[in-house]
Formats: C-alpha cells, structure tokens, sequence
C-alpha cells in the first residue's frame, strides 16, 4: 500500500540569505492560483491582514502581534484578478503589498520555513463587488503550547500507539472501529499504477473550472471498509468551481479494494486522497499524487481533534519515521533522541509505535532514549546555552515504559519560545551511551536549534531525521549532518554524503534546491 500525499508546485521555501527584493520576486514569479473566491473563516490559527481593494495599505498591523513569537506555518496573498483598466499593473499591487507586510515585520520574509502562495480570486466581476471581496494576507501559524493542548496530544499518542482511531464514524459505522495505522493496509486492485490509471481515465476537468483558470489541489477523505468497499466519501479541501464534486463522484465509483486487516482480520480503515487539478497552455488535468509506502505505514487520522494544531490542514498522511526507519535497517545499537515539543506528537507516536510493532523482532536496533522538552516550562529569559535542561533518558525497555518517559517530558515541559536545545540533548545522549552506534536525532523542522555554538563539542556522526518539511528543508539541521559527517533524512529521501560537498556545491531536495555558501547551507532561489 502507499500513502497519499499532496505536491502543491506553487508552495515557496522564502531564504534568509539573500535581498528581500529578490525574495518577493521569487514569490510573484513562481505563479498564482486560482479559485472562484475566498471563503474567510476564524479558526484559532490564522489571521487576516486587510488591504482594500486596489490599496497596498495593511489596515489592520495590529494582528501581527499575535504570532509574535510563533512558529509561521504559511502565509497568502490573496487578490482579485479583475481588473477595471486593462493597463492595470496587478503584479505591482501584489509587489506593493509585500513591502507593506515586510515594513510592518522585516523578519517575515526573511523566515526559510514559511510557505507562501499567492491566490488569485476569478469571480469578481467589477469593482463594486471587489470590495467585497478579501484582500491582504491571510497567516497561518502553529499556536502556542498549553496544558490542555498537550494533553490532546498524549491522548492522541495512546490512540495511535493502540492501533485505532475514534475518529472519521458516519452513521453506518458509529459503533465499529475506524482505523487509520495498520501493518496491512488496503490495497487498490492492480496496485498504484493501475490506481493511477483509474484517476486518468475517470476523473473530468470540470467545464466551469477550466473556463475560469481554477486549479489547485482538493483533498477526499473516504473508508475502505470490510468488504473493501469505498464509503464514507467526504471533501476535506475543496477550490470550488464543480472540482470537489467531480473528485467525490470518482473516488466514490471506485471498484472494491483489499480491505485493510487487523490481527487478521478485515477492518475499516480511513484514507485521504488529494487530487491536484492544473491547467497548462494545451491540456487541463486532475490526478491524485502518490508516494511510495513502506511496511507498517503510518497515517494521521482525518480527524484532527486529537491533534492541536491545523496544519492537516497543509499536509497528507506522514510517515516518516516509518519510512527511515525501514529504509535504513542496517542503523543497529541506535540512541534515538527525539523533540516532544511544539505539535512533534505525531512523530513521537510513530518512534512510539515502531518501537512497540517491532521490539521483539528488533532487539538490538535501539539501544536508548532521550526526550527533550527545551526546559521543563523554564521562562525563557532563564534558558542558558548547554543548560536549559528537560531532558529524560532511558535504557531500552517494555514498551509502556518508554511511553511513559516520553509522555512525563511532554508533561513537564512543552517548549516556550521557538528554538530548542538539541545539542545540549544530543551530548547529555552520547555521554550516557559511549558504546552507541548510531545516533539518531528526530527533530522538528519548524525549530532550529537554539545551541548550535555547542556543535563544535559533537564527535560523533549524527543522523537527523528532519519532520516537517513540506515547506522547505531547515537548513540548520542540514549543516549538523553535514558538520558531524554524518547523514540527513526526510520522508522521501536519504542523503549520506553531505561531508563531501564543497563551496558553491548545490544539492535538490524534494523540488527545492540549497548550495553550500561559506560553509553553510543556503536555499537557492533559482526558478
């Protein structure tokens, strides 16, 4: 089985290193998508800066303060494409605005982890009715940790490390089991090429859509029950224009899968699939992307109640600590050291899980754990290079022990400010386990490390397993593989030879490509 995943070509990785000039005109040039109109709704994890319509002028800087200090996930800019003169220079309001936003907050576009994309709205037909419309900058981000949000992410471990959600039930399954992570999942009849080949021939490009230049992505949620049949069929993302419906109508005319199997037996299990709808200069499509998928996949549930943010929102199933994992069995004698904070549950649950699937058949892959928590709730003004503490560690053992570790740093600590102490973590790991081999640090991308003065101390190759990545590629854990000689990892991709590269050396990751400049990794924004 594989997993689904969705590749949006128009999500940018902004870089710090070089001009802002050229930053916002690698996000203007990169293209825009578009959908008939935004629909705006408050959710606890964006805000909306307002421009009028034909104005560059944020009216409301104010909101700004809200993410102060917090992780930015994405940011769009959002316009109409209606012009009520043709000479009409939009590119130059869309430039415009980003000058607004970089005075209001000059470190936005210097921020690599940020995602942008720019949305252009198609259905405004003048200028009265533009003013209806939005404009301005819509901002997601991950909000702050809390005790309650923590212990909506320590009931979701225990579910996922369970083997079963209680989330996505419909009415004709609100007393079954729905599950989301099984060692046999279902399997399209054929195998993936021959879904793909189902998607190409059934899916239509909807008149009204092509007509008026919507693309973008739409995201189903659906089951394959014990039969095999496909049910529940939900949109989870829609661009509107008639493309939610044409992809609802495919995925429901889809023939019995294999079902999904539980200790052996058939079971309902949850799916997403997204489907990516573009035009080009000859042909319009829609076909859904997909990832390879290793033994054990792990997906996060279609309901996200049990996760405290909304980035599902951006981001398909991922596996990823499955994935190294199975790619890389010959790491043996591995002191695993992962970040509990922030929204990292998902892959805590993952480690958690993949130790509990394959402890007896694997016991000398993993031989210690450390979990770290940047600080056990220290005020961040008291936080000190080398000794911010909240870090945990045990010998290999039951499986429930070693949730119960990383559950008790969870609970002790969830962060504070964004930068955590990872070196710190991983000397405190080398030292309590010399005879180690592999050192394995699960980090979260979002987060740079706060203590990378403290690298130089490191003497052993570090393999990092980078989560998170959908927007680009932190480049700091990019230089402590490279610095450490040892090797980098993201759900798609195994990179070993870092130590290698020289000066002006360029290497591509996912579709992002990032050059070595005075020792360090950069991004590249080359188009």
């Amino acid at each position: 089985m594989r997993l689904f995943t969705i590749f949006l070509s128009f999500l940018l990785a902004p870089n710090f290193t070089f001009g802002q000039t050229e930053k916002i005109d690698y996000i203007l040039q990169s293209g825009a998508s578009l959908v008939e109109k935004i629909d705006i709704k408050e959710v606890d994890n964006t805000i909306f800066l307002n421009t009028k319509f034909g104005t560059p002028i944020i009216e409301n800087p104010e909101e700004l303060i809200k993410v102060h200090d917090l992780v930015i996930l994405k940011i769009e800019l959002v316009y109409t494409t209606y012009k009520s003169m043709p000479s009409f220079d939009q590119l130059a309001l869309n430039r415009k605005r980003l000058e607004s936003l970089n005075a209001l907050n000059g470190k936005i576009l210097n921020n690599e982890m940020i995602e942008w994309e720019v949305v252009g709205q198609s259905s405004c037909a003048s200028r009265k009715e533009g003013e209806d419309f939005f404009h301005g900058f819509i901002i997601t981000f991950r909000p702050a940790p809390t005790k309650t949000s923590i212990e909506k992410e320590m009931k979701y471990i225990d579910k996922i490390t369970s083997g079963e959600s209680s989330g996505h039930h419909s009415e004709e399954d609100s007393d079954s089991k729905v599950f989301t992570i099984l060692k046999e999942m279902p399997a399209f009849p054929g195998g993936d090429e021959k879904l793909g080949e189902y998607w190409m021939k059934t899916i239509k490009y909807p008149p009204e859509a092509r007509e008026k230049g919507i693309q973008g992505t739409v995201i189903i949620s659906f089951i394959i029950d014990e039969n095999g049949k496909v049910t529940s069929v939900r949109p989870f993302r829609g661009i509107g224009a008639g493309c939610e419906e044409a992809a609802i109508k495919a995925t429901k005319a889809m023939p019995k899968w294999t079902p999904g199997k539980y200790n052996g037996k058939p079971v309902k299990t949850a799916l997403t699939l997204p489907i990516r709808f573009f035009i080009s200069e000859t042909y319009a499509m829609a076909e859904p992307i997909i990832y390879e998928s290793e033994i054990n996949a792990f997906e996060e549930s279609v309901d996200s109640s049990y996760l405290f943010t909304s980035e599902i929102k951006y981001k398909t199933p991922d596996s990823t600590i499955f994935k190294v994992f199975h790619r890389n069995t010959h790491w043996k004698k591995m002191h695993v050291i992962c970040d509990v904070t922030g929204s990292m549950s998902p892959y805590s649950a993952q480690l958690l899980l993949w130790y509990k699937l394959n402890f007896k058949a694997n016991k000398d892959r993993i031989e210690y754990f450390t979990f770290f928590n940047d600080g056990n709730q220290k005020p961040d003004k008291q936080k000190r290079i080398g000794k911010t503490g909240g870090i945990y560690q045990s010998k290999k053992s039951g499986f429930e022990g070693i949730k119960d570790l990383a559950k008790k740093t969870m609970r002790n600590g969830y962060g504070g400010d964004i930068p955590e102490n990872n070196i710190e973590a991983l000397l405190k790991a080398i030292d309590q386990c010399e005879h180690c081999k592999d050192i394995v640090m699960i980090a979260d991308n979002y987060a740079t490390p706060r203590d990378l003065e403290l690298l130089r101390k490191v003497k052993k190759p570090i393999r990092v397993i980078a989560c998170g990545t959908t927007g680009g590629i932190n480049t700091a854990y990019l230089d402590i593989a490279k610095q450490t000689k040892g090797s980098f990892h993201t759900m798609e991709e195994d990179l070993m030879n870092l130590a290698e590269l020289n000066e002006g050396e360029e290497i591509t990751i996912g579709k992002k490509r990032y050059i070595i400049a005075k020792g360090k990794f950069v991004p590249s924004l080359k188009l």
